[in-house]
């Protein structure tokens, strides 16, 4: 019982262990170019992404302009090969950017990404990674509550559905026995929600294709084999309520009655 109750405390905490946000490590010297960029979480999927910074001297703060440095953008793959490069764009207003197009960003996963900005005698660079997401944004507090609740309360109705239909005697003479296949039905909906709760949390939120497509694949088993189930719980239904009004009439008579 220990080893279930840790699997499904892991199944809950997954999606947001997972979706924890980036780090960037600056590079800074006591004599160079000291590189700001904006704040990076999540990018959005086949989305253009302009990558905005700034660029300071690193020994009295002076901002840099584009007439002293030239600034170059480097996007990877996981395995380190570079996938896109371009030169960094100066705004009159006094920040740095780079057009990320769509095409570069067109699979979710992590992409290490990095930057660096010299002069004929001085420079400057940072490194980090840039998730990409189907949402291009990471979860917050508010939304993180709200589905743990949701997947507390599939739990819950999932246990007391699961533990209904256990108790419940076959051979009961009462018109309680009906409702075993049906909360055994009402779990099998129960298994059905939470998949396809996980798959929407791990699709939309994180940047793992592995997790989305484990989820995926299990929301669409369930969803598969619920199409011949429904049928089949309802002819049983129909099936049991019909022989059970026939035992009666049987047992009213005082004849035997054979199925």
């Amino acid at each position: 019982m220990k080893k279930i109750l840790l699997f499904i405390f892991v199944l809950m905490f997954v999606p947001f262990v997972y979706s924890a946000p980036p780090v960037t490590t600056v590079s800074q010297f006591p004599n160079g170019y000291y590189i700001i960029e904006q704040e990076l979480t999540s990018v959005k999927i086949n989305t253009d992404y302009k990558y905005n910074f700034f660029v300071h001297n690193s020994s009295n703060g002076i901002l840099i302009t584009n007439t002293s440095i030239n600034c170059t953008y480097f996007l990877a793959y996981n395995n380190g090969s570079v996938l896109y490069s371009t030169g960094g764009i100066y705004d009159s207003t006094g920040y740095w950017y780079v057009i990320i197009g769509k095409g570069n960003i067109s699979q979710k996963g992590e992409y290490p990404y990095g930057l660096q900005c010299a002069s004929a005698t001085l420079g400057g660079s940072l490194s980090g990674v840039m998730y990409v997401t189907t949402l291009g944004w990471d979860i917050q507090t508010a939304p993180a509550i709200i589905y743990f609740i949701l997947t507390l309360g599939c739990f819950v109705f999932f246990f007391l559905t699961l533990y209904g239909a256990i108790k419940i005697n076959w051979n009961s003479n009462s018109m309680i026995r009906y409702f075993k296949p049906l909360l055994m039905y009402f779990t099998y909906l129960e298994l059905l929600l939470l998949s396809a709760l996980f798959y929407g949390i791990s699709n939309n939120y994180l940047y793992s294709g592995i997790i989305t497509s484990f989820f995926y694949i299990i929301y669409r088993i369930f969803l598969a084999c619920l199409i011949p189930l429904t049928p089949l719980i309802v002819l049983y239904l129909v099936i049991s309520i019909v022989n059970n009004a026939k035992l009666n009439k049987a047992i009213t008579r005082g004849v035997p009655y054979r199925k």
